[in-house]
């Protein structure tokens, strides 16, 4: 059940009780209040949550034909009990005007928000400076980014220029206080290292996008059937909390002369790309579960926009993970010819290295016996045979003794 509160001038409560009767409400009371503004309305209407969009539309028509300003409000209500037992179980599906006025509540930038971004951002800091996965997934949990970035889908579906803003600022302000506090955190921490975790999360690749796409489907899913929104967090934060710390991580990095603005590029690109792709997964569930009735509202402006530049900041980085896989192949093709001939000599490998850019494979082999006449060439001719591509072979050989 749900209560709605319907505020308007002195005199339309009536018609509007009336309405909300006809489409289904349980009850309907019209209370009579005083304003600053002059006397008022108050309509309060208790309804089947499933017939909360049909009544507020149709309130809505209403005021817009008889030039009227309403004011309204939503909240759960306990049904009453009536001694007899009913049969049948309660749509699971969140009303949508439901969603949006919970969405214009809780993008509001409270002290509250900001504390929980830097605080979050600063744990989720040391998590990746340390290496430590479970100190990262606790930032997820805490952190506050939800209901922000799903006010966008909201918006976004709705038309409402005014609740997609809201929800843009939000994401803004976290992901800004979220980097500054990354940054902070390696100030204080005297000459943190880059770590691979880091290194790897400022990374852009197809699967990085398809991780935003379902985390925007699961947050989703999540709102508009009343599953634990701590779940769906956790999956929103996963794809948004360590690029933002790695932001900072990246930024202090590139101040002291460690890396170059092309990873701080790169890691802003993530950012950037795993919130285009939740809006978009979001916004594609709240339209399919039927919450937006409008066909065109979906091929909004602002969707067409998102959809645009997931596509454009995707597209080369896919080419980029194609070679990369491409490289890793050839590596793998490269490493079986060379322990082929490792074999040879009842040798083993101690290190490998494949440098694509000078053409160079380097290899620390480990052998009880002296490697025969014309073995580096032999490897080199190999590895031709086996890629299509010439390298250049050095060799450290390290005798051991035989057991």
């Amino acid at each position: 059940m749900r209560k709605i509160e319907v505020s308007t001038a002195s005199g339309e409560g009536k018609a509007i009780a009336e309405i909300a009767n006809r489409e289904g409400a349980e009850d309907s009371m019209v209370l009579k209040a005083g304003s600053p503004e002059g006397d008022k309305d108050v309509v309060t209407i208790t309804v089947e949550k499933e017939k909360v969009d049909e009544i507020i539309e149709k309130i809505g028509n209403y005021s817009k034909e008889e030039g009227i300003t309403t004011d309204t409000r939503i909240w759960n209500a306990e049904k009453p009990f009536t001694g007899i037992e009913e049969t049948g179980e309660e749509s699971e599906k969140v009303p949508f005007e439901e969603l949006k006025a919970e969405a214009y509540q809780s993008t509001s930038i409270t002290l509250t928000y900001m504390a929980l971004c830097v605080l979050t951002a600063a744990l989720a800091t040391l998590g990746l400076l340390q290496g430590n996965v479970v100190v990262i997934i606790g930032a997820m949990v805490i952190f506050p980014i939800l209901r922000p970035i799903m006010t966008v889908s909201i918006g976004t579906i709705a038309g409402d220029l005014i609740l997609f803003l809201r929800g843009v600022a939000a994401v803004g302000v976290a992901v800004f206080l979220g980097a500054i506090s990354a940054f902070l955190v390696n100030l204080i921490i005297p000459w943190p290292q880059l770590n691979p975790l880091i290194m790897s999360i400022s990374q852009l690749d197809i699967l990085t996008v398809a991780i935003a796409l379902v985390a925007g489907f699961i947050a989703g899913v999540s709102m508009i059937s009343e599953i634990s929104e701590k779940l769906a967090g956790v999956a929103i934060a996963a794809a948004l909390v360590p690029p933002i710390a790695a932001l900072g991580i990246n930024i202090f990095s590139f101040m002291v002369g460690r890396t170059g603005v092309d990873l701080i590029g790169s890691t802003a690109l993530v950012i950037v790309v795993n919130c285009l792709a939740i809006d978009i997964g979001g916004g594609l569930v709240f339209y399919l579960s039927g919450l937006v009735k409008v066909t065109e509202k979906l091929f909004s402006t602002h969707i067409k926009v998102a959809t645009l530049l997931l596509i454009l900041f995707s597209v080369p980085f896919a080419y980029t993970s194609y070679i990369s896989f491409q490289k890793s192949q050839l590596k793998n093709n490269i490493r079986s010819e060379v322990n082929e001939n490792v074999a040879l000599i009842n040798g083993s490998l101690k290190e490998f290295n494949v440098d694509f850019d000078e053409a160079e494979v380097t290899l620390e082999v480990l052998s009880t016996q002296s490697p025969p006449s014309g073995f580096k060439q032999k490897i080199q001719r190999d590895i031709l045979d086996a890629t299509n591509r010439e390298f250049r072979v050095r060799i450290t050989y390290i005798k051991t003794e035989e057991t």
